[in-house]
C-alpha cells in the first residue's frame, strides 16, 4: 500500500533527492551504489521507510534549480525479492507551467535483505 504522506527535499550541493515517511521508525541503512534505502518499521511492520537517489538531476535528466523549486510528484516502487532489488521512481516538477516528468528504474543483486515490496 502506498502512503500518500511524504516529506521530499532535495539538497542541489550534493545533488541528492530525499524521500521518507515521517510516522516510520528508522532501524538502518542499505547503500545500492546510488541509491539509499531507509529500512525500519510502519506501525511496527518492517519495510522501507526512505530513499535517497545520489546524482540526482543526472538520473532524471531535471537541473538542480527545477528540482530544488519543488518536486510536484514522486512515487517510488521498491521489490526486493530473493536475488535482485529494483527500485522505480516516477518524478513530476514544473517548469514554466508545464510539467515535466521522468522514470528511473535502478536494479541490484539482493546481499541478504529479508524479501518485501514497498510503495513510497
Amino acid at each position: 500500500m502506498e502512503n500518500n504522506v511524504k516529506i521530499i527535499d532535495y539538497d542541489p550541493l550534493g545533488d541528492s533527492l530525499f524521500v521518507r515517511i515521517p510516522e516510520g521508525e528508522y532501524e538502518s541503512s542499505v547503500q545500492l551504489d546510488d541509491i539509499i534505502l531507509d529500512m525500519g518499521r510502519i506501525n511496527s511492520k518492517p519495510g522501507v521507510i526512505g530513499l535517497e537517489i545520489l546524482d540526482a538531476s543526472k538520473k532524471f535528466k531535471i537541473s538542480p534549480y527545477l528540482l530544488s523549486r519543488g518536486v510536484q510528484e514522486l512515487h517510488a516502487e521498491i521489490k526486493i525479492g530473493k536475488k535482485e532489488i529494483v527500485v522505480s521512481v516516477f518524478i513530476r516538477v514544473l517548469q514554466r507551467g508545464k510539467r515535466k516528468e521522468d522514470r528511473m528504474e535502478f536494479l541490484a543483486s539482493n546481499q541478504g535483505l529479508p524479501p518485501l515490496n514497498a510503495m513510497i
